[in-house]
């Protein structure tokens, strides 16, 4: 298993909560030890074969970044992505060996993720500074897997949009935003809930959303907003 099979979600690991047919997540936050969970993990598939979207990758992705640098994952975070972004207030969720969970259950304001958006349609610079390299935010964002039959588009319900397919990056997504006026790619992070960092390349722009509809179709709001106000005021078309 590789870093690149976690990042693109293709561990292998018999976990997958995009259905709904097994999620690991649950079981692993009733344990002490998070990080020990997810590696006594059985596996279900080759590592590299078979997309099963599962916050247990990002979790060990976290792991992994602790170990190499020697950091707590908020300490790596805070200095070389908080602090160069002036973001100062957030909240980690940890499990009981002080492991911070990187699959979700994070805290931060929708202006402070707006941040994380800017540095990516600037191809990692922020405020004039390099804090990411260009190459990768492309690979970052890049379109590696189609996601079947899912549409986020879809799942909003604007009568307007002609549902486009979903795809799946490096722990980021990509879904073009197609109407009889307009169609411009969208690049985003998503959490569960309404969570959003979109950036549309086309028009120099970042939208960011927090939302609390856990579990739910409504979380998908966001894109409906986005069709019907934002890309109609800034479509230069």
């Amino acid at each position: 298993m590789t870093i690149e099979n976690l990042l693109e979600m293709k561990s292998g690991f018999d976990c997958e909560e995009w259905n709904g047919s097994k999620d690991c997540e649950d079981d692993m936050q009733t344990r002490q030890d998070w990080i020990k969970f997810c590696l006594d993990l059985p596996l279900k598939n080759k590592p590299g074969t078979q997309w099963d979207y599962t916050s247990i990758n990002a979790m060990l992705l976290g792991g992994i970044i602790a170990h190499a640098s020697q950091m707590t994952v908020s300490d790596f975070a805070d200095r070389y992505l908080f602090k160069p972004l002036g973001i100062t207030k957030y909240k980690w969720t940890k499990d009981s060996m002080g492991h911070e969970t990187t699959a979700g259950s994070f805290y931060i304001s929708s202006g402070d993720l707006n941040k994380i958006g800017q540095l990516v349609l600037n191809d990692g610079i922020f405020n004039g500074k390099r804090l990411v390299s260009k190459k990768w935010i492309k690979v970052m964002t890049k379109k590696r897997h189609k996601i079947e039959d899912f549409s986020n588009v879809k799942i909003s319900k604007n009568s307007a949009a002609i549902p486009q397919p979903t795809y799946y990056a490096y722990t980021w997504y990509n879904e073009e935003v197609k109407t009889e006026n307009f169609m411009y790619n969208i690049v985003f992070a998503s959490g569960n809930g309404g969570q959003y960092i979109m950036v549309v390349r086309e028009l120099n722009l970042v939208v960011s959303f927090n939302g609390n509809s856990y579990n739910s179709s409504k979380s998908k709001l966001p894109f409906d907003i986005m069709i019907k106000y934002i890309l109609p005021f800034f479509d230069q078309k």
